[in-house]
């Protein structure tokens, strides 16, 4: 067994579920993990952000959301050194499951959410920040039962809506990630 210089194992999270979905390097170069909680927050499911410094070591943790179910896929960092979160929630918004975005400080405190869709389903798996400071989001949605296309909204610094599009006829269409 050969150990590994500078290498670390942690477990996080409570006595529930609790599932991570994305992880990206901070500014300080710890560590921002988003996912998913049951252990945690004011809901049946809520967003989860974890804080970690570069060698494993918890920092901050929040939960985000409403008394429904609130999930995320993706958070990046942002270059005022907080993060944008996308996912779906069903706990507020226009009804369904509605795309969600949430932006954090540094210290995972909350700034602005923001959520995209109409009746149906809506799901963002994945939000960018633009060159102007504005942000991507990309997904899927479902409209009146039909299959789902790909969904993409433009914002812009704070959130608002710029522009939705969505893509593709007959199939199965999603966006998972931008870059």
């Amino acid at each position: 067994l050969l150990s590994q210089p500078n290498t670390w194992v942690s477990v996080y999270g409570g006595n529930k579920y609790d599932r991570g979905t994305s992880i990206a390097q901070t500014h300080d170069k710890g560590y921002i993990v988003c996912g998913n909680t049951s252990s945690y927050g004011m809901g049946n499911t809520d967003a989860y952000v974890l804080k970690i410094d570069s060698a494993g070591k918890y920092e901050w943790q929040n939960t985000l959301g409403g008394p429904n179910i609130d999930h995320v896929y993706s958070v990046q960092a942002t270059s005022d050194s907080g993060f944008i979160i996308s996912g779906y929630t069903n706990g507020f918004g226009a009804g369904g499951y509605d795309a969600y975005l949430v932006k954090i400080n540094s210290a995972g405190l909350f700034q602005w959410q923001k959520t995209f869709g109409e009746n149906d389903w809506d799901f963002a798996y994945w939000a960018e920040q633009t060159s102007n400071g504005g942000y991507v989001v990309c997904g899927e949605s479902y409209r009146s039962g039909k299959n789902s296309q790909a969904y993409m909204v433009r914002t812009d610094a704070n959130g608002d809506t710029l522009w939705t599009r969505t893509f593709g006829l007959t199939g199965e269409d999603a966006f998972k990630e931008i870059h």
